[in-house]
């Protein structure tokens, strides 16, 4: 079983097995968490972090590795901040090694006043509902569960255009797709994002992609019938 096509094609080209024995299977999610979200948890957490009122908020959730090129967000962001029309602030939440390299480019950039570093969280639900948008500028995924977790949570979803996440999500309908590592296209993509309108509409489209497409349901339905077969 493969998480994901590029997963399957993956398995095929580079670990010799044959396509008739590999299956794709999507992993699946209970958005019910994300639904259950409530305003006053949103402004709490907000406020946790110290967002100004009216302030748009830009949040990724990643361990701070290599393979989440976090170098391109914060170069990406530093480009958008040049041309923004609206105050904003980038929350990102994980810890890792690339930790005090990524907060000495940020100061490098003059980010330090914009950018949240929130560390280690357990409750993502409420994390994804205080952000605004989702960004994930990964260079690779076998799958990318924290995009169906942002999607659940009704965020539109700014990511690379690698692997796996072209099939989760939809490029001008949930979200917005860039090439990796592409700092540029990323800000262009926060610019245009700075529409809320825009937002409310990918992001409903995602939540009901996530409700129709990537379901819990359908991931046992789908691994049950390869152990059947």
């Amino acid at each position: 079983i493969a998480i994901s096509d590029a997963v399957n094609t993956y398995a095929q080209n580079h670990m010799n097995m044959p396509a008739g024995r590999v299956t794709t299977v999507h992993y699946g999610i209970d958005p019910t968490p994300y639904e259950q979200i409530g305003e006053s948890q949103r402004r709490d957490v907000r406020m946790e972090w110290g967002i100004p009122q009216g302030a748009w908020v830009i949040g990724t959730v990643a361990r701070l590795v290599p393979q989440k090129a976090l170098h391109v967000l914060l170069n990406a962001y530093a480009q958008y901040r040049a041309q923004a029309r609206q105050e904003s602030r980038l929350v990102l939440v994980g810890r890792g090694p690339l930790e005090g390299q990524l907060k000495e480019l940020s100061r490098q950039l003059g980010l330090d006043r914009e950018i949240v570093w929130a560390g280690f969280r357990e409750d993502i639900p409420a994390v994804m509902k205080a952000f605004d948008t989702f960004v994930l500028t990964s260079s690779y995924e076998g799958f990318g569960l924290v995009l169906l977790e942002a999607m659940a949570a009704a965020r539109p979803v700014v990511a690379s255009r690698v692997s796996a996440i072209p099939e989760i999500v939809r490029d001008g309908i949930t979200g917005l797709l860039c090439e990796p590592g592409d700092q540029e296209g990323f800000a262009h993509a926060l610019l245009r994002l700075e529409e809320a309108g825009m937002r409310t509409r990918l992001g409903t489209a995602g939540h009901e992609r996530a409700r129709t497409h990537f379901t819990l349901e359908r991931m046992a339905e789908a691994t049950l019938s390869v152990y059947k077969e």
